[in-house]
């Protein structure tokens, strides 16, 4: 049996990206860059054996599939398990104000206690677990094939920690940029990173943040 190809990409920038805001189940559109960002991945990717386009059902997710599909030549289907981190009650405030409503520790317990879930935050570990169930099921379901796979920042997170067998609240020293491709390859259930945050397609820099 062949391995099962993900190419994954992280949305483009939002609104909300721009003004530093936590975004999780909340939405947010894409700013004029985002959509630029969207359609520069089409076009890198144009040429590429794709079988299916999949997206986290958010609207910022789905544009930017609809976006890169109109390059490829396919249309998204929407996949609700791949979608962002719930923030809770955080959604919509900068980490800044999220510390000064809920307690100066909160945003660092959010990011580095697995178990953390206080005010309605989904804990990394559920999150992690719900992500890497959702891609195991479609490596099964579609085995052998290269799936193009647009999600969020923290679900790529989510991706890169469970594929080294990093510590889920290890401090993060990899890119996440807006629109950066990065490839996965599962074969009998292990999983291997072919490529990390590659960005040349991009002519701009993307927010680097994973609350999107």
């Amino acid at each position: 049996m062949d391995s099962t190809n993900f190419i994954l990409i992280r949305h483009g920038e939002t609104e909300w990206n721009r003004k530093r805001l936590i975004q999780g189940h909340s939405d947010s559109p894409l700013t004029e860059l985002g959509r630029k960002q969207a359609r520069a991945v089409g076009s890198a990717l144009e040429g590429e054996v794709i079988d299916l386009l999949v997206s986290s059902e958010a609207g910022r997710a789905m544009e930017t599939a609809r976006l890169i599909g109109e390059r490829v030549g396919l249309s998204p289907t929407a996949i609700p398990d791949i979608h962002e981190r719930g923030f809770g009650e955080l959604e919509g405030m900068t980490i800044a104000e999220a510390g000064k409503r809920f307690g100066d520790d909160v945003p660092y317990r959010m990011y580095h206690e697995p178990e953390f879930s206080d005010f309605g935050i989904e804990s990394q570990t559920a999150f992690r677990d719900r992500i890497v169930a959702a891609i195991d099921k479609l490596a099964i379901q579609h085995a052998g094939k290269t799936i193009l796979t647009v999600t969020h920042g923290g679900s790529l997170s989510s991706v890169f920690k469970h594929t080294i067998g990093l510590d889920l609240g290890a401090p993060r020293r990899y890119e996440l940029t807006n629109c950066s491709i990065n490839q996965v390859k599962i074969y009998q259930g292990e999983w291997t990173i072919s490529t990390w945050g590659y960005s040349n397609h991009l002519k701009q820099a993307s927010l680097d943040e994973t609350t999107a």
